[in-house]
């Protein structure tokens, strides 16, 4: 899902570049703005699934004694091995 948003803000950026480039529409400069903020909802929808793997008992700024955050059984669900 992740990969689809990337390729999807891909597409959105060319597009919103032929747009601007290639018409006179009077707000044809809106364009850009426009499609970046839905391209930022995209991208928040695709990666939103992915915080119930993250790891809260982690403390604030310290990376000393970090533990494997998944474990296999949590990998094999994520990936669908």
């Amino acid at each position: 899902m992740h990969l689809m948003a990337d390729a999807l803000g891909s597409v959105i950026v060319i597009v919103s570049a032929l747009i601007i480039w290639q018409t006179n529409w009077e707000y044809r400069m809106y364009v850009d703005p426009l499609l970046s903020v839905v391209m930022v909802f995209i991208i928040l929808y695709s990666v939103w699934p992915l915080r119930k793997y993250i790891n809260y008992d982690l403390p604030p700024f310290s990376f000393n004694g970090i533990k494997n955050c998944f474990t296999n059984r949590q990998l094999v669900n994520l990936f669908r091995i």
